[in-house]
């Protein structure tokens, strides 16, 4: 699972943190591997920094009609955590913020690889 759990706002843009978890128990619960985690941008912003393994940068995703971020993981195991950040050059809206999705290639729902979607990332705070 995952869900953006901050946002920041500083002179350089605004800054989303992303956690991607496994919820399996130690000794007894499924790695997930293979993972693609994307983010999609809200249309005209740019990328100005990330971090977290894999990032492999903004391409077109046809799927979701915008440009996304992509990170790639080859495992996560129960109970590990990865966080990753983006800042863009601007804040998401209510009608088109940031979100996105992780998918893994294993373990397979009936030999199809599995998605979870990621709620919304919260809006930041407007400045006074």
């Amino acid at each position: 699972t995952g869900a953006f759990n901050g946002v920041a706002t500083s002179a350089n843009g605004v800054t989303y943190t992303l956690e991607v978890r496994n919820g399996g128990l130690p000794g007894k619960g499924l790695t997930a591997e293979d993972l693609t985690v994307t983010v999609i941008l809200p249309a005209g912003t740019t990328v100005v920094n990330t971090t977290g393994a894999g990032y492999a940068g903004v391409h077109h995703d046809d799927k979701a009609k915008a440009d996304v971020a992509e990170w790639h993981a080859a495992k996560l195991g129960p109970k590990e955590r990865q966080t990753f950040t983006i800042t863009l050059s601007r804040a998401g809206t209510s009608s088109d913020n940031v979100r996105g999705t992780i998918t893994w290639a294993k373990p397979t729902s009936a030999g199809v690889a599995d998605t979870a979607n990621l709620a919304p990332a919260p809006l930041p705070k407007p400045t006074q």
